[in-house]
């Protein structure tokens, strides 16, 4: 919600991103993002196709998809029946849930909160700047039981058209599982303004993943909306620059999807080898002052325990997230650069 996610600007050739600090390499679920620390770093990745998944099909009016996401995303996501129009109406505000995507680590929930009248419309423009937006809206997560748990990353912004749209990107850890046992989620958009709007949703893999494997044994898992590293250890690694390996015509389809032409592209390519990596986290977004949902990411056990006095710990296998701000075509794809390593998928459909 602040500077921190304006990543364009720090971003130079190194590829290198320390994404858990190795002086407390027992800690998990630490949460980071790109910055200008940070930010030198990776080239990182692109989103894949979505596969047809088991999320409800509705025809959606929804704004924020259309807001975070480029036009071709959005087609994606509604030919495969991800874009949902659950909407509960209040007296100022109409809230929908516009989508649940998920892959096999992180999901991602949208929704948008449209005013209806001058009194919606007067409340959202007290708070349409990015700094702004998620204080003009409460979002309460619990479980099924009503018991709150640190459930994922909020963000908020006002789209064009003068609603809040609202995301919340989280990970499925043990803690997710434990607290979770149904693996539902209530979400409520707290307020009479809102007219407590209040949606359960179940987050399970909809998206399509694939995987390439490094020199070292590390698991990179893709999919449309980031990507992970999986790997057996007690001490975080680096996470590299990573970016597709794509098929003949994969990459102008993408960058023309951003709007960006080959002259832009060009010119972009002369400043960092690591371009990939800033149109993949920006998408649509990029050499714009706003920003869409890439640029962060969690780290953390995969089989870890939760004590309140430690936080999350654990040991063994490992996994390090990273959000992505656009969708591109898997099947434009056929492996992944990490690093200097250029890795084929381990399968090919």
């Amino acid at each position: 919600m602040n500077k921190e996610r304006d990543l364009m600007a720090y971003l130079d050739d190194s590829y290198i991103l320390e994404a858990e600090p190795k002086e407390a390499p027992r800690k998990g679920a630490r949460h980071f993002r790109f910055t200008a620390a940070a930010a030198a770093a990776a080239a990182c990745v692109g989103l894949t196709a979505v596969t047809a998944g088991a999320v409800v099909i509705y025809r959606s009016s929804s704004t924020s998809t259309s807001t975070v996401y480029e036009s071709r995303a959005e087609e994606i996501l509604e030919s495969q029946g991800l874009i949902l129009d659950e909407q509960v109406g209040g007296e100022h505000f109409d809230v929908s849930l516009d989508t649940v995507l998920a892959d096999d680590y992180i999901y991602r929930i949208m929704l948008t909160a449209a005013p209806k009248d001058d009194i919606g419309r007067s409340y959202v423009s007290q708070y349409g700047t990015p700094e702004k937006a998620l204080d003009g809206v409460s979002l309460i997560i619990t479980n099924t039981e009503g018991e709150s748990a640190p459930f994922g990353t909020r963000y908020a912004r006002v789209s064009e058209d003068g609603s809040f749209v609202i995301i919340v990107n989280g990970h499925f850890d043990d803690l997710f599982r434990r607290t979770c046992p149904d693996g539902k989620l209530n979400v409520k958009v707290n307020g009479d303004m809102f007219g407590n709007a209040s949606f359960t949703v179940k987050p399970e893999k909809n998206l399509e993943s694939r995987i390439a494997t490094t020199a070292n044994g590390t698991k990179i898992h893709v999919s449309p909306i980031g990507a992970e590293l999986v790997y057996e250890s007690e001490e975080a690694q680096d996470f590299r620059a990573l970016g597709f390996l794509w098929k003949e015509g994969g990459r102008e389809r993408f960058l023309e999807s951003l709007g960006i032409t080959p002259e832009q592209d060009a010119a972009n390519s002369a400043v960092t080898k690591w371009i990939d990596f800033r149109y993949l986290m920006a998408g649509k977004f990029f050499g714009k002052d706003n920003y869409g949902v890439g640029g962060g990411g969690v780290g953390f056990w995969e089989n870890g325990d939760y004590y309140e006095d430690l936080g999350y710990t654990g040991s063994g296998t490992y996994v390090q997230t990273v959000d992505f701000g656009c969708i591109v075509d898997l099947d434009d794809t056929t492996g992944v650069v990490y690093g200097l390593e250029e890795l084929p998928y381990d399968s090919q459909p």
